[in-house]
């Protein structure tokens, strides 16, 4: 397969003042299908699932026009705070599919990759990253770099009647991040959490009868996951 892609992009920035900053952005985005997503012939078999999942060689590329318009703030020498929109219209979107087949000899689901027509992602993020060194004596080594990012999503797939949130889009994640840096100590606690998201889309149908699952209720998710870090060192 062939790709011709132009990718433009366009940043502009306002500097309201020496610490505020207004920024617009445009760009074009793409991603190319990968080897197993677009893999001819038989089934690559995932034994620990149980599942086969057939390449499909036309696959298209997707790609993405991305709108971005942010506010940015600064404490010089102690970090920035910052609150960003975005909005993407997706084309060619990949995911998924559960299909009706099984295989004849060990019963195993058959699924698929397929391209959505459009998708569409909107939400905004928020950036702090502070050294709180207003405090006195050794609180003043702490500090917090976090972010929370909130988007919604709608894909439309053939054969279902109304638009659906994205595959493997997350309708929520956000980093928090306690610092600490203080002479020759320096410790980072995060705490990290991506919210529920759908994995992939359940298409089975029967012949005559059509698609079975007309909506997500059949779809698989992925649940919620936190995840801690925590990291410590002393400098000599």
């Amino acid at each position: 397969r062939d790709y011709l892609f132009l990718l433009p992009s366009l940043n502009m920035t306002y500097r309201m003042t020496d610490n505020i900053n207004i920024r617009a952005a445009f760009s074009e985005s793409m991603k190319r299908p990968n080897f197993e997503q677009t893999k001819p012939g038989f089934a690559m078999i995932k034994y620990n699932d149980l599942v086969y999942i057939f390449g499909n060689p036309n696959l298209k590329p997707t790609y993405a026009f991305n709108y971005d318009l942010a506010f940015e703030y600064f404490w010089p020498g102690k970090g920035m705070f910052s609150v960003v929109g975005f909005y993407k219209d997706v084309y060619n979107h990949i995911f998924t599919v559960t299909t009706a087949d099984v295989d004849p000899a060990s019963g195993i689901m058959v699924k698929k990759y397929e391209n959505a027509a459009r998708s569409t992602v909107y939400g905004a993020e928020v950036t702090l990253i502070r050294k709180f060194d207003f405090l006195p004596g050794f609180l003043s080594g702490f500090g917090t770099n976090s972010n929370v990012t909130i988007s919604d999503s709608r894909m439309e797939i053939p054969g279902r009647p109304n638009k659906q949130k994205m595959t493997e889009q997350t309708p929520l994640i956000y980093n928090l991040g306690l610092v600490y840096e203080y002479k020759k100590w320096n410790a980072r606690l995060a705490l990290n959490y991506i919210g529920k998201h759908l994995k992939e889309v359940n298409l089975a149908s029967l012949v005559g009868i059509g698609l079975l699952h007309l909506d997500d209720d059949f779809d698989i998710y992925v649940n919620e996951t936190y995840n801690l870090d925590f990291q410590i060192s002393y400098a000599w």
